[in-house]
């Protein structure tokens, strides 16, 4: 299977994505638990936010799964190509 060019810039360019990134979501989805937990919201609101934030971590965690999986990528393409 031959990569695009198009492909091959995408792998290189997502792979360069900030460490720092992922986990400013990381500690944003934890910091939010912690204000859900220790504010007296309404149940609804604290449902709310508890959910979202989950949602955040779990996306932060996509986020670094899919960025080892790219370095994978663009190590397998240099190889190929030499």
């Amino acid at each position: 299977m031959k990569l695009s060019n198009h492909d091959a810039a995408l792998i290189r360019d997502l792979k360069n994505q900030p460490l720092a990134l992922i986990l400013v979501y990381i500690a944003a989805g934890v910091a939010g638990l912690a204000l859900s937990i220790f504010i007296d919201f309404n149940l609804y609101l604290k449902l709310l936010t508890v959910f979202l934030c989950g949602f955040i971590i779990g996306i932060s965690a996509e986020k670094l799964v899919s960025q080892k999986i790219r370095k994978i990528a663009l190590n397998l393409m240099e190889i190929r190509e030499q």
